[in-house]
This record gives C-alpha cells, structure tokens and sequence, in this order.
C-alpha cells in the first residue's frame, strides 16, 4: 500500500468552518467538503460529501493512509468525519456511520 508522501490535500475554498479539500492519492483525485473543527485533539468535519472516486477505489488500507494523512496535516491524535445526509446512491436520504480513526476498538490503524 502507499505512505503518507504518497497523498497530498489541498484547501480549495474555507468560508468560516466549511472547508473543501482536494485529495491527490496514487488511484485519483477526490474532493471533501465538510463542516471542520478541531475539539480536544481530534479533527471532526461534519456533513461531509465526498465525490471523484468511484465508490470502493480506496479500499480501507487508502481511507486509513487518508485519514493518517489529514491527521497529521492538522497535528491532531484522531479523526471523525460525519458524513452529511446522502443526495444519491441506494441510501439515498440517510446519513452514514460516522468514520473513526484510529477505530477505538482497534489498536492497529492500518485497517
């Protein structure tokens, strides 16, 4: 799998505490735009919506070195995204689970 110099971010707009970011990774490039705050180290974006990739192009062990990624670009110890109510797809109208790194019943954080 790729490390860490394997995925760039780049803040393409902030207004306040929405922020879109591009996600260069070595099978594309995909864009997060969410609510973000940083409350006691940990780094939550909230209504998140993720589009570029097809569903299923990261794989968990990409997801993982994303979300190390962003950790460390924001100096915090773990990360939650909660993603926003879904505009399309089969579960279109409901709200995923929220995205945990590292998962807290999980020491390992490489999935």
């Amino acid at each position: 799998m790729w490390g860490l110099d394997d995925v760039s971010i780049e803040i393409s707009f902030v207004d306040r505490d929405v922020m879109l970011v591009a996600i260069a990774t070595p099978v594309g490039t995909f864009e997060l735009i969410g609510e973000v705050r940083i409350r006691a180290g940990i780094l939550v974006i909230a209504n998140a919506h993720i589009q570029g990739l097809e569903p299923g192009a990261l794989g968990r062990q990409g997801l993982n070195t994303v979300a190390r990624k962003m950790m460390v670009e924001a100096d915090v110890q773990g990360l939650v995204v909660e993603g926003g109510t879904r505009t399309t797809g089969r579960t279109r109208g409901r709200r995923q689970r929220p995205f945990r790194f590292p998962h807290p019943s999980s020491s390992r954080d490489d999935g």
